[in-house]
């Protein structure tokens, strides 16, 4: 979960690296039975058909990617009891928000 979490904040500084001005935001937040991470930028961000294959074994946005780690976390995170959403569009705002279930002491 580190690795992955890691990864997407590192993405979005190189995201931001590209445009003047550039910002990143993590946020956390308890929502009901969910602990919310955003991690957000205002760089590049991505096309909806990018979007769409986020995830997607072997496919990657970067030229040196592999398209494994995305994929792998998204398992990992499902597996949990997590979610993964992303919210951007070309040239504008990037929004993760990984969703991670809340258990209490039993």
């Amino acid at each position: 979960m580190c690795d992955f979490l890691h990864k997407r904040a590192a993405a979005a500084v190189e995201a931001c690296s590209e445009v003047s001005n550039g910002q990143v935001i993590l946020t956390l937040h308890a929502e009901e039975h969910y602990a919310k991470l955003s991690i957000k930028d205002n760089g590049i961000g991505m096309s909806e058909d990018q979007m769409k294959r986020l995830g997607t074994i072997y496919f990657s946005t970067k030229s040196s990617g592999t398209g494994l780690g995305l994929t792998f976390s998204y398992q990992v995170i499902h597996a949990i009891g997590g979610l993964v959403s992303v919210s951007s569009k070309t040239q504008g705002d990037t929004k993760f928000t990984i969703s991670l279930p809340l258990y209490g002491p039993k």
